[in-house]
């Protein structure tokens, strides 16, 4: 299984590490350096003369390991995270930053005032009805601990970093030549002939004497490790423990409506039906649609035309829609029945959907609830923030204060906080037990004996301290006997199908017939369908055991063995099929966007390699503290 997550990463790591060390702040969520606030003055590295902090190298990982985790759909456990060393690749992101930084301003790159006031005021998150609210810009950046003066530096930063990408692909380019060869490589099919050997089968033919299986157990013994082991303790208050300590004030809550103006809109509506005819294909509205028409001039009930001439999924419904806001609908669509008065119904009209002809209800026009109309939702939601802050706030003097032995009794001597100790081991940590995932994220990064910072739960903030770091350690054979029997046997197995595999692949490049030799050997044959690279990457379709890469690179009648799940096969080419030539020349305009942006990419990933290398080599680059 790992080795499967391992070559899912493999295309992408490289793109996570180029983006990961600059995410875009214009339009996207831009809190993702944490709190210079809650530095822990711990150096983990020095890139020249900018040191780079264990709060940072932190806040890079945990976006490093969320974005892992997001690539494959949240089925990752801890241990094949772990077996993509994520503290790697975060430390290696936040080096890379610093590098680039340098580079850019080697090369003269600047971010102006203007270009930095422009990204800002862009950002829809600072945005009240579409515009830019400069309260609502530092409430943000206050609710997340962030200045403007650190936040907009940190900006600056990522906006220089856009530049020398930039700069650096400013002469990538692809060729019609290159992305017609893209199309044919992605899309000649080829058919495949094989036989399969499996391990499983041979399992019972493997002999083992105590003698061997201690030799193999010794070259083994990484995979037989007690995991790293971590007690700790975890101190928790709820932001509804406050509830009755914070307030309301008038200011805050005009504030805060003046903030989020956008929350109490009432968007543009209408109440719509329709009637459609699937044909979007026809220039000219089609016969159904004039009949439909034609029937509704003449007076004819909009409900009853509909269920008799409308291919629509509410046909039977009198084509009833609902009601539809601005911004739902296709373009076409809306700039018709927005237009329209309340029991009118338009000329046929087409989109790419069909021929509509659309009849408005009610028409509701967009505004903002005032504020006395919503005081109190505003009240209610001012109070929430209020808890959440001083809940934020009162953890946090309590870390400034409580030391590894003063940690316990905070809470005896404080009602609203909870204390628990676990104890756990990396990559198994009991999915019931009650440790928020946030602490979890961090627990096996940090150090022994030091109060945390306060961490965001789901309903509070928290604080952990590590007591004790147990490390990893080898365990005798006699406690895992039975499991290093078994996995002796399936590595054997697995040895000797390899031996099989590639003894059947030498006698058929040395001219014998693969069918002739795959029945000495008592294998079957099988015959793929055509299929191509395209087609194997199309997760909608079942894929044979010989539908391989390696396929694509044979001659005609060579044979090569392949390690596929637990088996091997031995693929021979059987045909490689023609391409459609029109199809492949109106494929190349598309081709050439896609190939470009991927190309810019690999040059950019390699200067940052090549500046990686370089700094290094020069002894620019110093790495202090061992990550776990």
């Amino acid at each position: 299984m790992l080795a499967v997550i391992r070559e899912g990463a493999k295309s992408w790591l490289s793109q996570l590490l180029i983006w990961s060390v600059a995410i875009t702040f214009v339009g996207a969520a831009f809190f993702v350096w944490g709190d210079a606030q809650k530095q822990t003055g711990d150096v983990v590295a020095i890139v020249d003369d900018v040191e780079i902090s264990n709060q940072r190298y932190r806040d890079a990982l945990r976006r490093i390991e969320d974005a892992l985790r997001s690539q494959f759909g949240g089925k990752m456990d801890q241990t094949m995270l772990d077996a993509l060393n994520p503290e790697s690749i975060a430390l290696n992101s936040v080096i890379s930053m610093e590098l680039q930084l340098k580079a850019a301003k080697d090369a003269g790159l600047v971010v102006t005032d203007a270009e930095l006031a422009g990204a800002i005021e862009n950002n829809n998150d600072f945005k009240v009805a579409g515009s830019f609210n400069k309260k609502r810009y530092s409430d943000l950046l206050a609710m997340n601990n962030q200045s403007p003066a650190k936040f907009e530096s940190f900006l600056r930063d990522d906006l220089l970093v856009e530049k020398l990408k930039g700069l650096v692909n400013r002469s990538v380019s692809i060729s019609d030549a290159q992305a017609y060869a893209r199309f044919i490589n992605d899309n000649q099919s080829v058919t495949v002939r094989y036989a399969r050997v499996k391990p499983a089968d041979l399992e019972s033919e493997v002999e083992m004497t105590e003698s061997a299986l201690e030799i193999w157990y010794k070259d083994n013994i990484s995979e037989y490790m007690s995991p790293e082991e971590r007690s700790f303790q975890i101190l928790r208050v709820k932001n509804s423990s406050f509830l009755d300590k914070v307030e309301a004030s008038e200011i805050e809550i005009s504030d805060y409506y003046d903030s989020n103006m956008d929350e109490f809109e009432i968007k543009e509506s209408v109440t719509v039906s329709q009637i459609l005819v699937t044909e979007p294909d026809k220039v000219i509205a089609p016969d159904k649609t004039r009949t439909a028409y034609e029937k509704l001039e003449k007076g004819a009930d909009f409900a009853e035309v509909a269920k008799e001439l409308s291919d629509g999924p509410m046909a039977a419904e009198g084509g009833d829609m609902g009601k539809v806001n601005r911004g739902q609908m296709v373009p076409e669509f809306e700039e018709i029945v927005f237009d329209l008065e309340e029991g009118a119904f338009s000329k046929p009209f087409l989109t790419q959907f069909g021929w509509h002809i659309a009849k408005v209800t009610k028409k509701i026009e967009g505004q903002y609830l005032r504020l006395d109309q919503v005081k109190g939702t505003v009240r209610n939601r001012v109070i929430r923030n209020n808890t959440i802050s001083a809940a934020r706030q009162f953890m946090t003097n309590i870390a400034q204060s409580a030391t590894a032995e003063t940690f316990a009794s905070v809470a005896e001597t404080n009602a609203d906080v909870t204390l628990s100790g676990f104890v756990v081991k990396k990559g198994a940590v009991d999915p019931s037990l009650d440790i928020p995932t946030e602490i979890l994220a961090e627990l096996f990064v940090s150090a022994e004996k030091v109060v945390s910072t306060p961490v965001k739960t789901e309903n509070g903030y928290a604080l952990f301290l590590v007591n004790t770091i147990t490390p990893p350690a080898e365990l005798p054979l006699e406690d895992v006997k039975e499991a290093a029997e078994e996995h002796f046997r399936e590595q054997m197995a697995k040895n000797n199908a390899e031996k099989i595999a590639l003894d059947v692949e030498k006698q058929v490049n040395d001219g014998n017939n693969l069918q002739t030799v795959a029945t000495e050997q008592g294998l079957s044959i099988t015959d793929t369908p055509p299929f191509s690279r395209k087609s194997m990457r199309d997760k909608s379709q079942s894929l044979d055991a010989g539908m391989v890469m390696e396929a694509f690179d044979l001659a005609k009648g060579e044979a090569k063995s392949v390690a596929v799940n637990d088996d091997y096969l031995i693929i021979t080419l059987l045909e490689r099929h023609a391409i459609d030539r029109k199809e492949a020349l109106a494929a190349v305009p598309g081709l050439k966007k896609d190939l470009l942006k991927r190309k810019r990419m690999e040059v950019y990933d390699r200067f940052l390699t090549g500046l990686r290398k370089q700094a290094d080599a020069d002894g620019r680059v110093q790495i202090l503290a061992k990550l776990n």
